[in-house]
């Protein structure tokens, strides 16, 4: 009789299990003289004792989810080699691979690895302005990625996830009294979001508001004030006008998505001195 062929995908998991676990943090290994090098070298060993039994795609996939589970470990330094290592092996593929939206949420989180492995958790003013330049150049690298994303003119996610990492890190600069050089990747957000249809929905109406009053706060406290009031001006008309659009198109008894529109319209006009809106509502039969 046969035994039963072996489920190695299976048993580099359970293995991988003893090593890491995102929940848990560290296994008990070594009697808990646990590092980063000795947890580096245990998951090296672990790849290369499979690496003859495991397909390069099941491999591909083992080093994504290694990479993941560092990241939510805030092992950072490592899940930013393990996300590379991915990435290298996924350089030139169309954008229509199944593989595209993976190989960019792996180049996110290299960047957002890099990011956190900057300074300590918690973190204090002081050590975001020590390596501000460096973030900088990180807010950079993802808006390359973003651009990649938006010329391939599809998966509309991708584009908003990297709205929310860029804002993520913009609103840490913020924080940390640092603004001025915030401005123009917060207005980029603004223009990857509202130059993609699929984003100019209804329901990312709120996450645009969130953008508007970002770019309204660091022009403000950047010194232009005259900036703040014209952008956040321009970008009410263009709530008004989403809020037209959809009264025209649906005079159902369905007004959530006009109630949402009005209330994130009233909220950014409550950035603008002088201004009181009154918008339109459906009411319901």
């Amino acid at each position: 009789m046969e035994s039963p062929e072996l489920d190695y995908s299976n048993a580099f998991d359970e293995e991988l299990s003893h090593i890491i676990n995102p929940e848990d943090g560290f296994k008990k290994i070594n009697n808990n003289n646990h590092t980063p090098i000795l947890l580096s070298e245990s998951i090296q060993t672990l790849i290369k004792s499979y690496s003859e039994t495991l397909s390069s795609e099941e491999l591909d996939d083992k080093l994504l989810k290694i990479a993941d589970s560092l990241y939510y470990m805030k092992e950072y330094a490592l899940a930013k080699d393990y996300y590379t290592k991915y990435v290298s092996t996924h350089m030139y593929i169309d954008s229509n691979s199944e593989f595209y939206p993976i190989r960019i949420y792996a180049m996110y989180h290299i960047y957002l690895s890099l990011f956190y492995s900057l300074f300590p958790q918690p973190y204090k003013t002081h050590h975001i302005r020590s390596v501000y330049e460096e973030i900088l150049k990180i807010l950079s690298e993802i808006q390359k990625i973003m651009q990649e994303s938006i010329n391939g003119k599809i998966h509309p996610f991708m584009i908003y996830n990297g709205t929310i990492y860029m804002y993520t890190i913009c609103n840490v600069l913020m924080e940390s009294e640092i603004f001025a050089p915030v401005t123009e990747y917060l207005l980029w957000c603004v223009m990857a979001i509202e130059t993609n249809v699929v984003l100019l929905d209804v329901g990312y109406v709120q996450w645009r508001v969130t953008l508007y009053k970002a770019v309204c706060e660091c022009y403000h406290k950047s010194g232009y004030p005259q900036h703040a009031d014209t952008f956040s001006s321009q970008s009410l008309i263009k709530l008004e006008s989403l809020s037209n659009l959809i009264l025209q198109a649906d005079n159902t008894a369905n007004n959530i998505p006009t109630l949402i529109t009005s209330s994130s319209t009233k909220d950014l006009a409550s950035l603008i001195p002088g201004i009181n809106v009154t918008t339109n509502t459906t009411t319901s039969n």
